[in-house]
């Protein structure tokens, strides 16, 4: 035997252990103990590290996920699967969940602080826990299960190995931890317990203000992409931002480190130093997390998305808005709420102010964005007639002072800042000439001088009739000579109400008349666009011709909201499609679509409703399964279908295959299960069989394989393999296996 003295020996947490002799087995155990619970890049105040493993941070707390912020930290496991996972302090584990998506399989440890651990996607459990959820799901026939605990059953003291890593769920092999307080909220861990070495601040990729007349929800009358000067992390906007009615804004940000893209953890505005809005994300509610593309700003997350031709970084290019709606509920604005952050320009003093943006990482890393705005107090410019050649524009101005004088910008995309253009103002004849681009997405104009007037958007060259809705207005591009009329009551206006844009077409912006109800907006006798839905209370909306119907009450509403249906069109002979515009419109909870199938002659028991994600190229079934009409919920706009699926799943690649003669007593069972379009949501719709005995496999959602390692050695002699899986439109496929084990009987 070795031995080894050791005098004293500090360790992270500030513990001196002293030593007399030793045996060589102490000393290994004690090392290893140190090497487990020293972590060289995060160190915990109170709980031990979960992994004995040197981690990264794949995702944060707080970042964006599909419906809901992320409610905890994922640890990279270098790829793999299979490591020791720890109690982080004395506890007892109190609910067991296993489910083929979300954490897959996942522990909850009550701590012996009254708060919670939760550790998600793992691939096993330690032995005796595994045993518990194996006896639950073979008595149950179900690999869901989720199993509460009382506190005698599975206490755990710190440091005990309670898993293994894995990947269970969906994605790559990690760990998601979390810890919730009493009350079951989670908290941001790297704020209350570890903190990792993080020196970078975070970055800036836009910054937006969207303008309104009156502020509400998708009732903006602008959006400007501001150009960013400097460089990170002090940014600043050269030019002063006009600012009419209710403006605010909204920044695109996030936070780099070890090759990684997190969130924000914190943000603030001041205006002329004083603080008018803050957020900080350091506790969570799940019952409203729902909300997340509500607090965030979604819609301009898609229009970037739209222009660039691809789905952005959920976390490098969410749009976080610095300021608070009506009806967002969330925690994380300290003491602001409802209007925090929107500038009001009626109580803003004549002259530039000052608005400063800070944003920070959990490190307390910041970066700062400095501008100015001021008030724009003179009438839009008025503009009599543009006149269009190959590669000017030319534009007729009405009467302003002499001391001012017009400015013009054009952009190329709508997510890209305006540049100014070289012009020639002639004040005699009071034209405005500059070069026009086929590349130029559109223009701008406004007067400055000692005034600075808003901004007026336009885009000269059409020639067909459009609408763009708002809830209280509507922006439409017509032929001028023709009657404008909205449910057959012919519209007036004033020349100030209206912008030439060349081809004989003018843009108008008109006042919706109702607040309740339906709108039809016609040229002379034909309608343009839908029929619009306008609601602030309970009500429905309707396709063209009934047979999509909405309903909603007014809690499902953020306020008034405009919605419309459009007419269902033919998809490839095997259904319909439309589509519920705006395409970012938002429910604030989810709502009933209905089909009448008897008006289109269509089978419900082949026929569902399907969700179209642009993002991912692909149909997702969001149907409920019944004999006399065909429905389905959705919390937002977008496009639909009604598709046929009489196609059932497909099983392929069964292993052992059929005939085949193994030697292995404790094979793994597999096969791949696919199917082409309404696909699966729930573990009862897959079933593995070994002659006849229900065995609780796994179905890897990522990668289409159901498999079950078996734990107890098969008999020599034949044995029959059966897999079965039913789609979400009751399609179902069987396959058998009949192999055999060597050995002796």
């Amino acid at each position: 035997l070795y031995q080894l003295k050791i005098t004293a020996l500090t360790i992270h947490s500030n513990m001196v252990y002293y030593f007399n002799v030793l045996k060589l087995s102490e000393i290994t155990l004690f090392l290893f103990c140190l090497f487990i619970f020293s972590i060289p890049e995060a160190h915990g105040q109170n709980y031990l590290w979960p992994l004995n493993i040197e981690s990264k941070l794949s995702s944060q707390f707080g970042d964006y996920r599909d419906g809901h912020w992320h409610a905890g930290i994922d640890i990279t496991t270098r790829g793999k699967t299979g490591y020791k996972v720890y109690a982080v302090t004395d506890g007892y584990i109190y609910r067991i969940r296993t489910s083929f998506w979300g954490y897959g399989k996942a522990l909850y440890l009550k701590l012996s602080d009254g708060c919670i651990a939760v550790y998600g996607h793992l691939t096993r459990f330690s032995p005796s826990i595994e045993k518990v959820i194996r006896q639950q799901q073979m008595n149950k026939k179900n690999y869901y299960q989720d199993i509460f605990l009382t506190a005698n059953e599975f206490v755990v003291k710190k440091g005990d190995y309670i898993a293994l890593t894995g990947q269970t769920g969906s994605g790559a092999p990690h760990l998601h931890f979390e810890i919730r307080d009493r009350y079951n909220f989670p908290l941001n861990p790297l704020k209350h317990y570890y903190r990792f070495t993080d020196n970078h601040p975070p970055i800036v990729e836009y910054l937006v203000v969207k303008r309104y007349h009156k502020y509400g929800s998708g009732n903006y009358h602008d959006i400007e992409f501001l150009r960013l000067d400097g460089q990170n992390p002090e940014l600043f906007v050269k030019d002063t931002v006009a600012v009419y009615g209710q403006s605010l804004f909204a920044v695109s940000a996030y936070d780099p480190n070890n090759g990684y893209n997190y969130s924000i953890n914190s943000g603030r505005m001041s205006l002329d130093g004083d603080e008018i809005f803050s957020f900080e994300h350091d506790r969570l509610d799940y019952s409203i997390g729902e909300q997340i593309d509500y607090v965030c700003d979604l819609e301009l997350k898609k229009l970037v998305e739209k222009q660039n031709g691809i789905a952005l970084d959920k976390d490098k290019n969410i749009f976080y808005r610095l300021y608070i709606q009506p009806h967002d509920k969330q925690w994380f604005y300290n003491q602001y709420s409802y209007p925090a952050g929107i500038i009001d320009s009626d109580s803003l003093e004549p002259g530039p102010h000052s608005l400063k943006i800070s944003l920070s990482d959990v490190n307390g890393n910041e970066c700062h964005v400095n501008l100015y705005i001021k008030k724009a107090d003179f009438e839009i410019p008025v503009v009599r007639d543009i006149c269009i050649s190959n590669d000017s524009l030319r534009l007729y101005m009405g009467a302003f002072p002499v001391s001012l004088e017009p400015q013009i910008q054009r952009r190329q995309a709508p997510h890209l800042p305006y540049q100014y253009i070289y012009s020639d103002f002639d004040l005699f004849e009071r034209t405005l000439t500059f070069p026009m681009s086929d590349n130029d997405y559109d223009y701008r104009i406004r007067i400055k001088g000692e005034y600075l007037s808003p901004w007026m958007v336009f885009k000269p060259g059409l020639k067909s009739p459009s609408v763009t809705p708002y809830v209280d207005y509507f922006e439409l591009c017509f032929p001028i000579e023709e009657d404008l009329l909205i449910n057959d009551q012919r519209v007036t206006y004033q020349n100030k109400d209206i912008f030439p844009l060349g081809n004989g077409f003018y843009k108008a912006l008109i006042p919706v008349p109702v607040e309740n109800g339906i709108l039809e907006l016609k040229l002379g006798e034909n309608q343009i666009g839908n029929d619009y839905f306008i609601y602030s209370k309970s009500g429905s909306a309707y396709s063209p011709d009934s047979t999509v119907m909405i309903d909603f009450s007014e809690k499902d509403l953020f306020g008034p909201t405009l919605i419309a249906i459009t007419e269902l069109k033919p998809d490839n002979g095997d259904g319909y499609t439309f589509d519920i515009i705006p395409e970012d419109l938002l429910f604030n909870d989810e709502v009933e679509i209905t089909i009448l199938p008897e008006k289109l002659d269509l089978n419900t028991a082949y026929f569902s409703l399907y969700y179209y994600s642009s993002q991912k190229s692909k149909w997702y079934f969001i149907g409920n399964r019944n004999q006399n009409h065909i429905s389905g919920q959705t919390r937002g706009g977008g496009k639909f279908g009604i598709l046929i699926d009489r196609t059932p799943p497909v099983i392929s690649k069964l292993k052992p295959k059929n005939g085949s003669i193994i030697k292995n007593r404790k094979p793994r069972l597999s096969c791949v299960i696919t199917d082409d379009l309404s696909g699966f949501k729930n573990e009862t719709q897959f079933e593995m069989t070994i002659d006849g005995i229900w065995v609780p496999a796994y179905y890897d959602i990522d990668n289409e394989i159901f498999f079950y390692k078996v734990m107890y050695p098969l008999k020599p002699g034949r044995h029959i393999l059966r897999v079965r899986a039913t789609d979400n439109q009751g399609n179902k496929a069987t396959a058998i296996s009949r192999f055999t084990v060597l050995g002796k009987y």
